[in-house]
């Protein structure tokens, strides 16, 4: 059995998931981590949005492989599609042979060999804020249920890494850093007025306004 195909090397791979997100091609360089862990030759990150009638909608963000270039400006819905169908019941699906599939209609590749795929929910605080599609096993091979599985633990790392670049992204903005400034200098003016401030109070108070 090749590395790519043993389960624990693998799982040891989407450990680095984390470490992915950051910087302007975060998400690029997580689709790339996805389909490397996976050992297939694309993957796709949808995330979802909220359009003028505040209905959700899940787009590609990032992508990894060979995709048409229309597939960055289609939308899709809960329910639409296997990404929006994913979305709407929040279970990952595994499809063995979409021409032999009910989701015949949504390939884009008639003549592609690569026929089995992966897509599973990208959630963060109980919510799907995402999809994770996988598609076209580097050794030919069609996808199976520990891959699912698989796939299903490295979108959990995703869900998290688009989290910490959420908050990343927040911490670094102007808004941010003066609010915790003007936190920070309230909680300390009121120890340091003390006669004397406690060394550990101080240090708190800092950990407590960087909270905040």
């Amino acid at each position: 059995m090749a590395a790519t195909e043993n389960p624990l090397l693998r799982l040891k791979q989407s450990a680095g998931l984390l470490e992915e997100s950051g910087g302007e091609d975060g998400l690029q360089r997580l689709a790339e981590a996805t389909a490397r862990i996976m050992d297939s030759e694309r993957c796709s990150l949808m995330l979802c949005s909220e359009n003028e009638h505040s209905q959700l909608r899940w787009r590609v963000c990032a992508s990894f492989g060979p995709l048409p270039e229309r597939a960055y400006l289609e939308e899709v819905s809960a329910g639409e599609g296997i990404a929006g169908r994913v979305a709407a019941s929040g279970d990952a699906l595994l499809v063995a042979d979409i021409d032999r599939s009910e989701y015949a209609s949504c390939a884009r590749r008639a003549n592609d060999p690569g026929k089995s795929l992966l897509s599973a929910p990208v959630r963060h605080a109980g919510a799907v804020i995402g999809v994770l599609n996988v598609s076209a096993h580097r050794a030919g091979r069609v996808f199976d249920i520990d891959d699912l599985r698989l796939l299903e633990v490295v979108s959990l790392l995703v869900g998290k890494a688009i989290q910490i670049r959420q908050l990343q992204g927040l911490l670094n903005s102007r808004f941010a850093q003066l609010a915790l400034l003007e936190l920070a200098e309230k909680d300390l003016g009121q120890a340091l007025a003390s006669p004397l401030p406690n060394p550990d109070q101080v240090a708190r108070i800092i950990a407590r306004s960087f909270y905040k």
